[in-house]
């Protein structure tokens, strides 16, 4: 079995709907390890990440952090050890257009 560490991905969503910051490829899981949401803007923002098990729906019913507020200049990390199956997505959203980089890091494990 083949493990790799990496940076999942990078992103600064340029509007207030919800983006992919990684998909699982095939034959691979994803271990999401971490995100940090660094507010990049000068002014305050909310921010949501959704893990969806099976594809790209981000809403209630994927979302794993909700309504976060990260104050300008700041930065929020988001840890954890979830899962994801091959096909699997990582989806972000903020409140403010192109104020927060979001930066996930995790492992791909082959299955």
């Amino acid at each position: 079995m083949s493990m790799s560490e990496k940076m999942f991905g990078q992103n600064i969503p340029a509007g207030t709907t919800a983006v992919t910051n990684y998909t699982v490829p095939a034959g691979k899981t994803g271990i999401l390890r971490s995100i940090f949401c660094a507010n990049v803007s000068g002014s305050n923002a909310d921010l949501v990440i959704y893990v969806d098990n099976v594809g790209a729906t981000y809403d209630s019913t994927t979302t794993v952090l909700a309504a976060t507020k990260v104050a300008a200049g700041a930065t929020v990390e988001f840890s954890g050890y979830m899962a994801i199956a091959a096909g699997g997505t990582v989806g972000v959203k903020t409140s403010t257009s192109a104020s927060v980089n979001f930066t996930s890091f995790g492992l791909e494990i082959d299955v």
